[in-house]
């Protein structure tokens, strides 16, 4: 019997040839490629960081824009996108606040202080993405603790917001080595509420 091709959004901080520190970037990157091939409609969302836009002008701006509550403010962002082959749409989080900077998560080996903002700000553009495409995805695969509150999210818009149709998802670990562990007073920027902390649903 012949299935229908599953829609899968991945959720990655980095995205090779755009993006790298290490092995994350070529992972998703070689991954997303494949299931396209196969005949998945495969979505990737990643933050368009200092100089991408440069090194591939295809990458256009479109007229989705959104404001995100971090804390007590109101942050606006907007996604760009690159469909480089069949099956396959890139999406950027564009937030020059954020991801301007001259490096993804530190400089001179110093971690950005607001790296929880930073990263919430993502887990929460991305599961827009994922409720609002015209066609959302079966499965959002989100990767690293860079994109680790997605599943929560979802999990919590499904609960607080009926969203009936959210999607399964799938949350991977590179490298336990880097868990991004951040004080507790930083759960504000989640805009989770307190009662979920601790709790966890992938």
């Amino acid at each position: 019997m012949k299935h229908d091709p599953i829609g899968l959004l991945h959720v990655t901080s980095e995205l090779h040839p755009f993006s790298k520190t290490g092995g994350l970037g070529d992972m998703v990157g070689a991954l997303t490629q494949a299931l396209a091939r196969a005949g998945h409609p495969v979505h990737v969302v990643t933050p368009l960081y200092r100089g991408i836009r440069d090194r591939f002008p295809g990458i256009q701006p479109t007229s989705w824009r959104f404001d995100i509550r971090i804390g007590q403010h109101l942050i606006p962002g907007q996604f760009h996108r690159l469909d480089p082959e069949p099956n396959l749409s890139l999406w950027f989080v564009d937030q020059p606040g954020y991801f301007d900077r001259p490096g993804l998560y530190n400089e001179r080996l110093r971690d950005y202080t607001d790296n929880a903002a930073r990263f919430s700000f993502f887990s929460q553009a991305a599961t827009l993405l994922a409720r609002h495409l015209p066609k959302p995805p079966g499965i959002v695969h989100a990767h690293d603790w860079q994109s680790a509150l997605v599943p929560m999210r979802i999990q919590y818009e499904r609960v607080a917001s009926g969203w009936s149709t959210a999607p399964k998802t799938l949350l991977t670990l590179h490298n336990l080595a880097y868990q991004g562990s951040f004080p507790l007073a930083d759960w504000v920027v989640t805009g989770l509420p307190t009662e979920w902390i601790g709790r966890a649903h992938v």
